[in-house]
């Protein structure tokens, strides 16, 4: 046996980092890696490309303080001085903590998304391959996924919200909210429903709501246009009044989020 076959690159059971092959970083298992390394890869991704820096909204915040006690006449103790100075900042700070929760949750439940579709691509290839791809393959399985885990990123979400947050809409209806964006938008981009695609072309998200009281004010609503209210989990639409449109024909309306039935609702909700 020449010397070359001895050399320890050579030897059944002997470490790859040897010899010509020294330096050279062992190869990952992607195609083994779990759904959660994915998601929080691709959340990495997305939130580079997005463009995200760390938050400062706490530095901004004492920075503004600062400025306010500096430049404040004088109004009694400094006690009285220093809460109205930092009044401002704290709710300047509190808005933007709300806004990058609501960002986060989105770029989350993006990456979570995109990282089950290609775990089920890859799954289904490995499958195919093999041979073993059954014709009883559950085509719901990917958003279904989606779904479990939009709801489960909310609900964390809203569980890390200070005594003195409110929860956006997101935390607020986690369920509701993620039905919506995953599962109900999935059946309105394929629909051949003519309500439906009306629907879906003159969308405008959720009914307007007040995260600070936690309330939806229907009366917000653009005239026409098509909102989802997570608390009854339907399309509405507010008609207003018209001489020349009969009064059955005016006011509030509901659509099925599936079938899109259409039915008349009372006040404003």
């Amino acid at each position: 046996m020449t010397r070359v076959l001895k050399r320890p690159m050579f030897r059944m059971g002997g470490n790859t980092d040897q010899g010509i092959m020294s330096g050279v970083v062992p190869r990952q298992g992607y195609a083994n890696s779990g759904l959660a390394e994915d998601a929080a890869e691709r959340k990495k991704l997305l939130m580079g490309l997005a463009g995200q820096s760390p938050d400062r909204s706490m530095s901004n915040m004492l920075i503004d303080f600062g400025l306010n006690v500096a430049s404040a006449p004088p109004t009694g103790s400094i006690f009285s001085t220093a809460a109205g100075a930092a009044k401002e900042p704290f709710q300047r700070y509190q808005t933007a903590q709300a806004k990058r929760s609501a960002y986060d949750q989105q770029i989350g439940l993006s990456a979570a998304t995109s990282a089950m579709d290609y775990q089920d691509k890859l799954a289904i290839a490995q499958a195919k391959a093999k041979g073993e791809l059954g014709t009883n393959l559950q085509k719901d399985y990917s958003p279904q996924r989606a779904y479990e885990t939009a709801v489960k990123d909310r609900v964390e979400s809203r569980s890390k919200l200070q005594t003195w947050q409110k929860p956006n809409i997101y935390q607020a209806y986690p369920e509701a909210t993620a039905e919506h964006d995953v599962l109900v938008l999935r059946n309105l981009r394929a629909t051949d429903n003519e309500t439906g695609k009306e629907i879906g072309a003159n969308r405008l998200g959720y009914v307007p709501f007040d995260q600070k009281s936690g309330e939806f004010d229907y009366s917000k609503m653009i005239a026409g246009a098509y909102y989802y209210d997570p608390r009854i989990r339907a399309f509405v639409q507010r008609v207003p009044d018209d001489p020349d449109t009969p009064e059955d024909e005016s006011g509030y309306f509901q659509y099925d989020k599936f079938t899109f039935q259409k039915s008349k609702i009372s006040g404003n909700n």
